[in-house]
């Protein structure tokens, strides 16, 4: 940059990109007003065109290092996102494998069985007797707890159903099937129609012994306000309505108000602000 003098006055010359052979880009001169002259100066600038074939030429050279830059920044946040865990189409040992709480116990309360997700029959499940119904160890503490409340504050309730071997379970589904078949439809359609009742003993959540059926005790009124308030209190004690009205096409069985299943306090909390059902907690949460 230099100054020369342009029309009797002083004018400061800048050349782009330092060719001394370049027309000046940016004139500027400085002048001063009557009583204000010391305090306040005023700049007149005065831009001028820039040669097109260069500004061309220099877009030209920057925008594939800026496409790259893109594609890079993308594909490392698409890496580093972390999706939700989808059970749609893992088989039950994938299941079983992925819900460790460490190397040697398996997450019983999170295991999902279902016409998707075969129970893998290698596993085990600590099963004994409450009341006279089977079922897994491990939630009886909070299944007696909510039983005990419960009749606190004057509500009778009764668990009908936990357990069921294989076995038992598979001959209930052949007689479902037959059933239907016998009133006129195909064996296809009534296998079908049967899995919305019955599941066959490979896709029943009946063989682990996390899930029971509980009837409110007394008449008609106090069978329905205990139905009420399982509804409002079950997931304190960590269990959540197996199959919920209005779910149907998630969990691929008919609405069943009896069926309590023990996924843990924690899950249950959670399924119950959402709104969801196992399949829909399990196929979008975040673990």
């Amino acid at each position: 940059m230099n100054n020369f003098v342009f029309n009797g006055r002083k004018v400061l010359k800048v050349n782009r990109f330092c060719d001394l052979s370049a027309e000046p880009l940016l004139t500027c001169e400085k002048r001063k007003y009557g009583i204000f002259k010391m305090f306040k100066e005023k700049k007149t600038y005065v831009m001028r065109k820039w040669d097109k074939k260069r500004i061309i030429k220099y877009l030209c050279a920057l925008l594939p290092a800026f496409i790259f830059t893109i594609l890079v920044t993308g594909t490392c946040i698409s890496l580093n996102e972390k999706k939700p865990l989808s059970l749609g189409n893992i088989e039950s040992s994938e299941v079983l494998a992925f819900y460790k709480k460490d190397a040697d116990e398996l997450d019983k309360e999170l295991i999902l069985i279902n016409e998707k997700n075969k129970l893998n029959k290698e596993y085990n499940f600590n099963i004994v007797s409450y009341n006279g119904i089977k079922c897994e160890k491990m939630i009886i503490p909070y299944l007696d707890q909510m039983l005990s409340d419960a009749k606190k504050e004057g509500y009778e309730l009764k668990v009908v159903k936990g357990f069921v071997d294989q076995k038992t379970q598979d001959l209930a589904y052949e007689e479902e099937v037959n059933k239907i078949v016998n009133s006129g439809c195909t064996l296809i359609r009534a296998e079908a129609i049967a899995k919305k009742k019955v599941s066959p003993a490979d896709s029943c959540e009946y063989t682990t012994g996390l899930i029971v059926e509980i009837v409110p005790q007394g008449t008609e009124k106090d069978c329905l306000r205990g139905s009420k308030w399982m509804d409002s209190h079950c997931a304190k004690y960590g269990f959540i309505q197996r199959f919920p009205k209005g779910k149907e096409d998630k969990t691929g069985k008919e609405f069943n108000k009896l069926a309590y299943r023990y996924v843990g306090q924690k899950h249950a909390k959670q399924m119950q602000t959402l709104g969801v059902c196992l399949e829909e907690y399990l196929g979008n949460h975040r673990f």
